[in-house]
């Protein structure tokens, strides 16, 4: 669950700052970061993939996103030992907790 107002407090921001770093998180994750591991992932570019993992899982984590980093940090730390399955999972879970945070913030307005 996302506390807009306990994150603001814990990094002394303002609430509508925390909710502008939420929203700028998930486009850039969604059209960037995520675009691109994905691409890796197709191209076998494990070096690049675990980087992008890497970046989406420090983002999250930043913002207490924690399924997010949770996904992310799997596929950063098992990209080779994964299975195609498994691969897709992961990025369903990705993509999701995009979903998500997306819901929620349009639930503010």
């Amino acid at each position: 669950m996302i506390s807009v107002e306990k994150m603001a407090e814990e990094k002394g921001l303002d609430e509508e700052d925390v909710i502008e770093f939420l929203r700028d998180f998930v486009e850039y994750t969604r059209n960037e970061d995520l675009r691109e591991l994905e691409a890796a992932l197709r191209d076998k570019d494990l070096s690049l993939a675990r980087k992008k993992a890497h970046s989406i899982r420090g983002a999250a984590l930043n913002l207490q996103l924690i399924e997010i980093a949770a996904a992310a940090e799997r596929m950063e730390r098992h990209i080779e030992d994964l299975g195609d399955d498994e691969v897709r999972h992961l990025l369903s879970t990705l993509s999701q907790g995009l979903d998500e945070v997306t819901k929620f913030l349009d639930g503010l307005e």
